[in-house]
């Protein structure tokens, strides 16, 4: 099943415009190929390093840089952890940290909706497939009722070692430890993990977190913690029709309060010390939710891939951990390292996200923007008629919008006939269907993801084609045939106003 949204203006490839790829603030794009080639020059030359092209090897044998172990000094820094250690992917990371940590008597507990790769982690790891546990998607009740058969089957085993030993006269053995596996942000529902809660009762089971926290990285951060709930949840806001009345793009500066120092180590005289906190945003839901510390948090995963905007992903932990990993992770002692113009790549892009607040706030007013416009067709739809034919709008507050529409052969007819409409608002609107197995069955879904780069229009024009699509193909009712899209979308945008279904 494919995992792409494309909005393109036209119909030409060089001239398209992703509004659903996972670059949520399309960082990269403002980068010009000749910053990033002195970066990658002036880095390389500082540190005497003259491989410019590939690292040549693996860490542990010809790869390994200066520059690299500073740049990882300093992303510990930015995470507010001990250590870290760069890996080649996220999903490589994952299956580094999955594979390696967990011992075959331990107790894995994961959410259900957890990435291929920790599931994958999981297969390559020494843990017996009997300890492996699962609870509902984001169910702490369920999560804690787990936890607690664990850590009696556990008390029992030291119990019994314990007189054995006695017995025996030979030392205590090992009887395993408790790890929990979780996302900060679903991929395919967008919603986000009870970290606090997940944390806190991990604590008094003395189990251990590790945090993927892929989706979360560059989006979420210490200044907009209000963004990790629903936007109709911020009543005062979103009924402000105000900040849905111009193009906030126009606003976007990268002017911030995060201080030189934190933003720009590289290439600074003296490096920043491990100690110093880092109060920069878009470093991922473990800061928005002040956990980075937590006793409960064991590692954390950052992939670069989504809203950074580049290769590699960062695991941040103990220096013990990542010592552990470089000795036993098999995904990062045998791949070649990333090259430094990636590094370089790495380092560019962070600093963006630490000052990149504004580009943030506006990202985030899209997402009310178009949750606005969707739930009022969705719930006039329902007040037309009680059967939706399980149509609606999964409750998220991410970037990432999941419009579930039930059924393989009708998502995909679906997102054909977007696109095909599309094309009469002067846009190139493609969708791709999300499908079973990919999804669990009845769940299937247009997953949509919205960027710095959209525009308020882009929205309407979305939305526009998105419930049109779902009338004509009677998905959905509205009230009338007369029904005009004025209902729906706000008054301050004539111009995207239209009659369904008619010419549509």
């Amino acid at each position: 099943a494919h995992q792409r949204n494309i909005f393109q203006r036209n119909h030409h490839p060089k001239n398209q415009s992703q509004s659903s790829s996972m670059l949520y603030e399309d960082r990269i794009r403002s980068e010009s190929t000749t910053v990033l080639s002195t970066a990658v020059v002036n880095a390389t030359s500082n540190s005497g390093n003259t491989k410019l092209l590939g690292a040549t090897g693996s860490r542990l044998l010809s790869g390994d840089s200066y520059y690299c172990r500073l740049l990882e000094r300093w992303l510990a820094r930015i995470h507010n952890r001990e250590a870290a250690l760069i890996m080649n992917s996220g999903y490589d990371a994952n299956l580094s940290v999955i594979s390696s940590i967990p011992h075959p008597h331990d107790v894995v507990i994961v959410d259900a909706l957890v990435h291929n790769s920790i599931l994958m982690g999981l297969r390559m790891s020494r843990i017996l497939p009997t300890q492996i546990r699962k609870f509902s998607h984001n169910n702490t009740t369920q999560l804690e009722q787990l936890l607690q058969e664990a850590h009696t089957h556990y008390l029992k085993q030291q119990q019994q070692s314990s007189s054995n030993n006695s017995n025996n006269n030979i030392r205590h053995h090992y009887n395993g430890q408790i790890l929990i596996v979780v996302e900060s942000v679903y991929s395919m529902d967008g919603d986000i993990a009870p970290l606090v809660d997940i944390c806190n009762i991990a604590s008094q089971y003395n189990a251990h977190v590790i945090v993927d926290e892929a989706h979360g990285l560059g989006v979420y951060g210490r200044t907009n913690k209000e963004h990790l709930q629903l936007p109709e949840e911020h009543k005062k806001e979103y009924q402000q029709h105000e900040v849905f009345q111009r193009d906030t793009r126009t606003e976007l500066s990268l002017e911030s309060s995060v201080s030189n120092a934190e933003v720009m180590p590289l290439s600074s005289s003296s490096s920043p010390t491990p100690t110093s906190r880092s109060t920069g945003g878009g470093t991922g839901v473990l800061a928005a939710l002040e956990l980075e510390s937590h006793p409960a948090l064991l590692c954390s995963v950052h992939t670069f891939g989504k809203a950074a905007g580049c290769h590699g992903a960062v695991v941040c932990g103990s220096t013990l951990l990542m010592e552990y990993l470089i000795n036993y992770a098999r995904p990062f002692i045998y791949s070649t390292a990333l090259p430094p113009h990636s590094l370089v790549t790495i380092e560019e892009s962070y600093k963006r996200m630490l000052q990149g607040d504004a580009l943030r706030t506006h990202v985030f007013r899209l997402v009310s923007l178009f949750r606005y416009q969707m739930l009022q067709a969705l719930d006039l739809s329902t007040a037309a008629s009680s059967n939706n034919n399980g149509v609606l709008l999964w409750p998220s507050p991410s970037p990432i919008q999941a419009l579930v529409v039930p059924g393989n052969d009708v998502c995909t007819r679906y997102c054909r006939r977007v696109q095909e409409k599309s094309q009469s608002l002067g846009a190139n609107i493609l969708l791709y269907p999300i499908r079973t197995p990919t999804v669990p069955r009845g769940q299937e879904r247009v997953r949509i993801i919205l960027h710095g780069h959209n525009t308020t229009e882009e929205v309407g024009l979305l939305v526009q084609a998105l419930v049109a699509t779902l009338v004509e193909l009677k998905l959905i009712s509205l009230p009338s045939t007369s029904f005009s899209m004025q209902q729906i979308l706000l008054p301050t945008q004539p111009q995207q106003s239209m009659i369904l279904p008619s010419k549509l």
